[in-house]
């Protein structure tokens, strides 16, 4: 795969922060900087004509985004993830998330599904763009963990949350509009069996939503690492 031949900053409408932050996120996702590599900020300053000032503030946007991690004493590293390892998230998803499902409908808000569903719009018209839609499906996923009531087991989930985030990305960047319409369906379906409290539908219409998502995710990791890239350019 071509590699880009410069990661030189151009100043547009968005911010420069902004600007510096897609570039990098481009970098990341074409591969120019690979799963598990050390980011050195002056290097990147050279390379993107920026100030170490911006580098930083978006390292800390890539860092909440799940791109990249930050290592005591040691420094910011691009994030990965292995076919075992995103397994072993949904594991414990499909373990945890169904039970406190169970005791959430048994003690819902009744604006609960409403506010759901709006938060499911909001996902349905980013279809067609990956990060935005990233952040509204996240959105609706901590409004279902905000009615689970048991704190320790929505500290558990939190604790994953970037590394949920970064599965996020890699599918919303590797599958189509039409997937992504099949799994707000899903979810649709999800909402309104909580709303009618029927608690068995609910748990195997999102232990379905998980377990596709694991297999779609587990497909791209293992055919992207054959092919020693990991997900199209994009921007």
């Amino acid at each position: 795969m071509p590699q880009p031949s410069s990661l030189k900053v151009v100043q547009d409408t968005l911010s420069l922060r902004d600007r510096t932050t897609a570039v990098l996120r481009n970098a990341i996702l074409t591969m120019r900087f690979k799963p598990g590599q050390r980011i050195v900020e002056r290097q990147l300053c050279i390379e993107t004509g920026v100030s170490r000032t911006c580098i930083r503030e978006s390292m800390r946007h890539l860092e909440a985004e799940g791109l990249v991690r930050r290592e005591h004493n040691k420094g910011i590293f691009v994030s990965s993830i292995t076919p075992t390892e995103a397994a072993e998230i949904y594991e414990v998803r499909k373990i945890l998330e169904p039970k406190m499902m169970e005791k959430m409908i048994g003690n819902i808000d009744p604006q609960f599904g409403q506010t759901m569903k709006t938060a499911l719009r909001r996902a349905e018209s980013c279809i067609t763009m990956p990060m935005e839609y990233v952040a509204a499906i996240g959105d609706v996923i901590k409004i279902l963990w905000s009615g689970y009531n048991n704190d320790t087991a929505k500290n558990l989930l939190i604790s994953i949350f970037d590394r949920i985030s970064y599965i996020r990305i890699i599918l919303s960047f590797s599958t189509t509009a039409e997937q992504k319409i099949d799994t707000i369906k899903i979810l649709e379906g999800v909402i309104d069996a909580i709303d009618r409290r029927d608690t068995v539908a609910a748990q195997e219409r999102y232990i379905h939503y998980l377990s596709r998502a694991e297999y779609t995710v587990i497909q791209i990791i293992e055919s992207n690492t054959e092919a020693d890239t990991l997900w199209p350019a994009v921007g």
